[in-house]
């Protein structure tokens, strides 16, 4: 009786310290990926992602398929917002994904086509919230969450409409 009471105690601490093991993983992956965005590296952004992973964001439109076309996304916004910056407040790890909760922020400095002129120079601050799932030590999804509509009341777009 007591080898196997020893047998299951053993096999639940190997267990868990795998598991705790993981999420050492997740937590050091996360924080690369937090330096990437700040610094904005993009070639340092890209290898955190397996190649068909896929991305989704409220301003991206369809989700990008591959490590690739994620990287492009985020490019764009470094040079639109020159200095955008994220700050995560909290991280919650599972075994296999973990929820990061945040702040982007920064200044709309280079426009692309087809955004309006009147959020030049317009600053801006969301909370968000971004799931990222793993695989074999990388991010195989990616899914950001922020309010859009207070984006556009930031960037002065409701202003913009009123007669």
């Amino acid at each position: 009786m007591k080898k196997n009471l020893f047998i299951v105690f053993a096999g639940l601490m190997v267990s868990f310290f795998f598991s705790c093991e993981g999420k050492k993983d997740f937590t050091s992956l996360i924080n690369t990926r937090l330096n990437a965005l700040n610094t904005h590296d993009t070639v340092a952004f890209k290898t955190l992602y397996l190649e068909n992973a896929i991305g989704e964001s409220p301003n991206w439109g369809e989700p990008a398929k591959g490590a690739s076309q994620i990287t492009h996304q985020y490019a764009r916004n470094f040079i639109s917002v020159a200095d955008l910056n994220f700050q995560i407040h909290q991280v919650n790890i599972g075994n296999h994904s973990a929820t990061v909760e945040m702040t982007m922020a920064g200044t709309m400095t280079k426009l692309e086509n087809n955004v309006p002129t009147y959020m030049a120079g317009k600053k801006y601050s969301l909370k968000m919230c971004t799931i990222l799932e793993f695989e074999g030590g990388k991010i195989k999804r990616e899914a950001n969450y922020f309010d859009q509509v207070d984006f556009l009341r930031q960037m002065g777009f409701f202003e913009q409409n009123q007669n």
